[in-house]
């Protein structure tokens, strides 16, 4: 439960019983019928990424909860960047107790402004998707799919130790797994390693990270929930599993990731780095 609102609710039954007198505090009053409940989705124009709630029952406190948000004003509004098809709930409290009903929307299309940076396609070709794999014919690093080297060193590749495609069995690196983003209906991932198939969502931040001498080393960060990228862990960590990972590189054809071990950010502290491509990408 939210804690905002278990606050109003707080707020809500103390004044509801301090001001009722004693006699009355059993006979607070019936329920409302959910037939006596009403509410108007409002979206201009139709399917927009902007939603109104407006509460149409009287004599209640409303309570609207969208998944993403939620609010006890009598209008509500939500802002969902992704297209997809959603469900509010309302909720009406009155002096015998609450009741709710929920509804569907929909909005047509992924607003096109949330998503205007150039990334957010290259990573994930937009609502259709995009697989990229190790890059196991890569001609840098040695050939190295998957290894560490220093943070805010460029360029940024695993230069001091790593595995190939030839070797990384000896890491239990999976060469064939595939790592998958869509932008349908959210920002989505799945990824498949040794057999098993995981999926999650993931949050891109697009800011500058400058190395030492002024020159942007990585693009920004992307965090995954749900699951990882293939043989996401942080080897000199106990092997544990990552989830935030500095972007290196990402045009049309090649993703590089870089985890920095312990999060520190000195230049030339231990990172580890892996590099995919686009599948069906040849170098």
């Amino acid at each position: 439960m939210k804690k905002g609102f278990i606050y109003f609710f707080a707020i809500f039954w103390t004044l509801l019983v301090s001001c009722d007198p004693i006699e009355n505090r059993d006979q607070l009053g019936p329920v409302l019928d959910e037939s006596e409940l009403a509410f108007d989705i409002v979206q201009e124009p139709a399917g927009s990424n902007t939603v109104k709630f407006v509460s149409k029952t009287s004599g209640i406190i409303p309570y609207f909860d969208w998944g993403s948000g939620f609010s006890n004003e009598e209008t509500a509004e939500a802002y969902l960047p992704f297209a997809g098809t959603y469900t509010v709930t309302y909720t009406a409290y009155c002096a015998g107790g609450s009741v709710s009903i929920s509804k569907e929307f929909t909005v047509s299309d992924n607003d096109e402004e949330y998503f205007k940076d150039p990334e957010w396609n290259l990573l994930t070709n937009g609502t259709e998707g995009k697989t990229w794999v190790f890059a196991t014919d890569v001609p840098t690093y040695d050939g190295k799919i998957w290894g560490n080297g220093g943070y805010l060193n460029s360029p940024a590749g695993p230069g001091w130790w790593g595995r190939t495609a030839a070797d990384a069995k000896d890491d239990n690196i999976d060469v064939n797994s595939e790592l998958y983003f869509d932008l349908n209906g959210g920002a989505n991932v799945k990824m498949s390693e040794n057999g098993k198939n995981s999926e999650g969502t993931f949050d891109l931040t697009l800011e500058d990270i400058m190395d030492g001498d002024g020159n942007v080393w990585a693009i920004g960060n992307i965090e995954l929930a749900g699951t990882t990228i293939p043989h996401g862990i942080s080897q000199n960590e106990d092997k544990k599993t990552v989830y935030k990972f500095n972007i290196c590189t990402l045009n049309e054809n090649e993703l590089v990731l870089s985890y920095n071990t312990g999060n520190l950010t000195s230049s030339g502290t231990e990172a580890w780095f892996w590099m995919f491509k686009r599948k069906g990408y040849n170098y």
